[in-house]
């Protein structure tokens, strides 16, 4: 019934444009210098319990949409580039709404765009019912697995690492700063507002190496993002209140980090 349901929700959500020939729904649209990516993640989606082993194209936005959203990013000039879809991106502890089983198709699309160099890449998301930060760094292709190593577990490694040369007197460049070791993601995933949160503090979700901490917020509650700054030093400012009005959080991400 999808094309009933594609029809039904053309009567409901007024895009300038929905998807191509006639299929899904994805579009984008354009506000100042900020481009927004708005995924279909269920008209050309395979079935989540469908073995990979059994089908070696296994998709959740088909191969259309996907080749639409690369020729995109490639050409867009934004200072932010957002990805928005409905069940998250990076996020591979859970088993709930999520590209966790998607994840060769995740894998190409990351590989994409480390390789293509695409700049401000920032993932938004919901359905999940709970508000949240991820942040991922990935160095290399390598990386892009199944367990891709988040940032804090993998600075852990870094300074135990460092420790080691400095006792051994071999690292005459030990007190120089850090630098970054690859590309940083970040997801803003942000629900619900009108509806119940979820029990993700009873599941394994508790603790999330990719998560920012006290960004979790399991409350009904609202995000808003401002971007503001020179050209090519732009902020995006993400700030998260409940439904009172009152501000749970904020963070900044700046564009210079999104390289």
């Amino acid at each position: 019934l999808k094309n009933i349901t594609l029809n039904t929700f053309k009567e409901y959500w007024g895009n300038k444009t929905y998807g191509q020939d006639g299929e899904g729904i994805y579009s984008k649209m354009q506000w100042s210098d900020c481009d927004f990516f708005l995924l279909d993640n269920r008209y050309f989606r395979d079935e989540d319990d469908m073995p990979d082993s059994l089908l070696s194209h296994k998709t959740q936005l088909g191969s259309h949409q996907l080749d639409w959203l690369k020729q995109s990013l490639l050409a867009s000039k934004a200072s932010f580039k957002f990805v928005v879809m409905g069940g998250q991106f990076l996020n591979t502890n859970t088993d709930q709404e999520s590209y966790v089983y998607y994840l060769k198709e995740r894998k190409e699309l990351l590989d994409f765009i480390t390789q293509m160099k695409i700049a401000g890449i920032v993932f938004l998301s919901g359905d999940r019912h709970h508000t949240e930060i991820l942040k991922l760094e990935i160095a290399d292709s390598s990386q892009m697995a199944v367990d891709p190593i988040p940032v804090k577990e993998k600075k852990k490694k870094e300074k135990k690492t460092k420790t080691n040369e400095k006792n051994t007197g071999d690292n005459p460049e030990e007190d120089e700063p850090e630098q970054p070791h690859g590309k940083i993601y970040y997801e803003l995933t942000c629900s619900p507002m009108t509806s119940k949160g979820s029990n993700v503090l009873k599941t394994k979700e508790t603790v999330n190496l990719l998560r920012i901490q006290q960004t979790l917020i399991t409350e009904p509650n609202y995000c808003q993002l401002t971007v503001s700054g020179g050209k090519n030093n732009r902020n995006l400012l993400i700030k998260c209140y409940n439904t009172k009005g009152e501000l749970k959080w904020e963070f900044t991400i700046n564009q210079q980090e999104l390289q």
